[in-house]
């Protein structure tokens, strides 16, 4: 590969240019024209065909590790930052009364206090609280037998000050002697875990630092399983370290770079299991979780295209797997004594897809999916009579959920619809018999006055694409709604049609909200997600504007009035559809948006980019990859065309989705968009790939995003702002 500077620009960083690039503020005077980014002419060569990017100044090879280590962006960087920001705010401010009213209903919308879902383990209940106008929570534990609460961690305590705070996965050993958690004050998803004795309340880090969200105690309490990542985000190793000291010892060396590496102790507490994995292969090593010092044994080597995972069950292993070609996966069973000899059990239906297993004593659930909503069976051990969980709904999403007690034969799990606040229920697989034990009321919203729908969209290759959609019983659906179209379709990742209250702050105003259920999620199985990665990507975009065609044919919304919503992948998505069909959509709001495919892709130094081959493909190595990812990432294609209303936003700190990502895009789309809409971008300093990190900034985002929407169909926006 090589580069080429070429002089010719259509810019150079003047002192107006630099003035351009001041925040508003220190400006004096708001002229509401974009701050227009120098271009600059560079030419990269691979495989004979030439790449031309006028905005590569804007990256940064000390990313990520400046995310860490503290250093400053360059100073033009920060200061077309700071210019787009301004910017932006200065457009928002036309809707600056609308995004605070929408923020009050979400607040509203958020229980002032509700009974906490406590989790029994033995002779304790482990719960959380988030008490009202907090941000974070507070975890607890008391005894089965009665007494005062015992405050076992406080994140609100640990949160003040800082800008960026997550916490996440807060456990307990099985022993009660001692809680873990992972904590991360930049924003680049590299943790450092933390212990505290319950007892004493003494706190030991060990030095572990850099670790993923992944890590899981012993069965003897005497050691923390975890995961290493280098500053590129790479899985390198499972080390294991000791409670009480500290020592530490790598138990899995990873030597593929494009591996992701897991942890997890078995429901029925006897395994630690050791998941290696991508998108094409995986394998699982098992080691005695009262032995957890034992040499972990590799239940069968990584094959190309074979992904299995492992639930022990009693005296057997239970194999969900896709070898032999079973698109949708299959079950296989494996004698405890021999876990590499898989013996056939269960082949699903065509059209069904086996999502997930979870083991108890003497039940085994198989969670099914089926055209984007999911249901459960409840397998007995000794007859392996099947019995379905059924509700009337069709757009139901049965979660289960992992606190399930594996001895009791207690199923725990949370039903929900896009209408359906979250409902928990505790059901005895023994007798059958299912309780509810507690309900989400949230402010405002009655089921009754809603209704959800399961639609179907054709494909331009006859695909069925199922369409979720929520709306108020009395919107007319005469196409004159305005319509959210949210889209994801990547990583095999769903698109679950379950609860949120945010989505109501839009409904409640008289618009409908869709899911577009598109190929590259596994919403329909695992060939739905084979159908949209790699040469078939396409089908992604093809199936979102194919979707958005049909709510128009069904006069759901009509052209115009339809707002394109994806993150990070989905951020691809509907960056894709924006140029392929500008004139379907109202606005675009792309979050944390991953638009320049080509430029990370061939770029082996960022962080995701060799264990992301299997999705995107590798274009270093395959000028087919090449030629097929630059004819259609987002950044490639921007052309000199009407393009609509566009919110775009990310995050300095993402370690996912580098900050120059969202910034070239917006300067390419501001610098040949034909029309006078705006296209707007907010870069958040304190953010990574999630946003703000407390309650508050999570809401304020979504009133954001919600404002601009109904901003851009609303034609809120002046001449003088346009």
């Amino acid at each position: 590969m090589t580069d080429k500077l070429s002089l010719s620009r259509r810019s150079l960083l003047s002192a107006a240019a630099i003035c351009a690039l001041l925040p508003a503020a220190a400006r004096g005077a708001v002229p509401m024209v974009p701050p227009l980014a120098r271009r600059e002419r560079r030419e990269f060569m691979l495989h004979g065909r030439t790449r031309v990017d006028e905005y590569s100044w804007m990256e940064d090879d000390r990313w990520p590790a400046m995310l860490r280590d503290g250093s400053p962006l360059k100073p033009e960087m920060q200061a077309f930052i700071d210019a787009e920001n301004q910017y932006g705010a200065d457009v928002l401010s036309a809707v600056k009364e609308l995004q605070a009213d929408i923020a009050r209903d979400m607040e509203r919308r958020v229980p002032a206090a509700e009974a906490p879902n406590m989790v029994r383990d033995g002779e304790w209940l482990y719960y959380q609280e988030v008490a009202a106008g907090e941000n974070y929570a507070r975890y607890f534990r008391k005894a089965v037998s009665g007494g005062d609460a015992e405050l076992l961690l406080d994140v609100v305590a640990l949160a003040a000050g800082q800008k960026y705070f997550d916490v996440f996965d807060v456990i307990h050993s099985p022993d009660h002697r001692w809680i873990a958690w992972a904590v991360d004050v930049v924003g680049d998803e590299r943790y450092d875990i933390f212990l505290k004795n319950t007892s004493t309340g003494e706190v030991r880090n060990h030095g572990i630092a850099g670790a993923t969200q992944d890590f899981v105690f012993s069965g003897d309490s005497e050691w923390i399983f975890w995961v290493y990542q280098d500053d590129k985000g790479v899985h390198t190793r499972i080390a294991r370290t000791a409670v009480a000291n500290g020592e530490t010892v790598t138990v899995h060396a990873e030597t593929d770079p494009g591996m992701f590496l897991a942890t997890a102790r078995s429901r029925s507490g006897r395994y630690l299991a050791l998941g290696v994995r991508n998108q094409e292969t995986s394998e699982v090593y098992l080691i005695p979780a009262d032995r957890p010092t034992e040499v972990p044994q590799l239940v069968k080597a990584r094959q190309v295209g074979v992904r299995y995972r492992v639930e022990h069950w009693e005296d057997r292993f239970v194999i969900h797997t896709n070898a032999d070609g079973a698109n949708d996966f299959k079950l296989m069973w494996a004698d405890e004594t021999a876990p590499n000899i898989w013996r056939p059990w269960f082949v699903p239906p065509a059209g069904v897809n086996i999502d997930r297993i979870m083991a108890f004593r003497d039940f085994l659930v198989r969670v099914d999916r089926v055209d984007a909503s999911n249901r459960m069976v409840i397998i007995a051990r000794e007859t392996l009579q099947e019995t379905p969980i059924a509700f009337d709904e069709d757009t139901v999403m049965l979660s289960p959920l992992n606190a399930s007690s594996y001895a009791d034969n207690e199923l725990l799990f949370i039903y929900s619809s896009m209408a359906t606040p979250q409902h928990w229920f505790a059901q005895d697989l023994n007798t059958g018999r299912r309780t509810l034990t507690r309900k989400r009321v949230v402010g405002g919203v009655d089921p009754k006055d809603y209704i959800t729908r399961r639609l179907f969209a054709t494909a331009k290759d006859g695909e069925k694409v199922p369409i979720t959609i929520l709306a108020r019983r009395d919107t007319k659906l005469d196409g004159s709604a305005p319509l959210y179209l949210e889209g994801y379709g990547a990583y095999g990742v769903n698109t679950d049609p379950s609860f949120s209250s945010r989505y109501f702050s839009l409904v409640d105003r008289g618009w409908i909200y869709a899911l577009a259920h598109v190929r590259g999620g596994a919403d329909k199985g695992w060939r739905w997600f084979q159908d949209g990665r790699t040469f078939k990507k396409k089908n992604s975009f093809t199936d979102y504007i194919a979707v958005a065609e049909r709510l128009i044919d069904l006069r759901y919304t009509s052209k115009g009035r339809i707002v394109a919503y994806g993150r990070s992948a989905g951020g691809l998505l509907v960056g894709a559809v924006v140029n392929m069909r500008p004139d379907l959509w109202g606005a675009v709001v792309a979050a944390v948006p991953f638009v320049d495919v080509l430029g990370s892709m061939i770029d082996p130094n960022l962080p995701l980019t060799q264990p992301e081959f299997p999705e995107w493909g590798n274009p270093i190595a395959d000028v087919r990859a090449y030629d097929y990812i630059a004819s259609y990432s987002p950044y490639q294609n921007v052309e000199a065309k009407a393009y609509p209303p566009m919110l775009i936003t990310g995050g300095v700190a993402d370690p996912r989705i580098a900050f120059w990502q969202p910034a070239k895009w917006t300067a390419a789309l501001q610098a040949r968009s034909t029309s006078r809409s705006l296209i707007v971008m907010q870069l958040d300093d304190d953010a990574g790939h999630s946003g703000n990190s407390s309650r508050a900034g999570q809401i304020a985002r979504w009133a954001r995003d919600y404002a601009f929407a109904i901003g851009s169909v609303e034609r809120r926006w002046s001449a003088s702002t346009a």
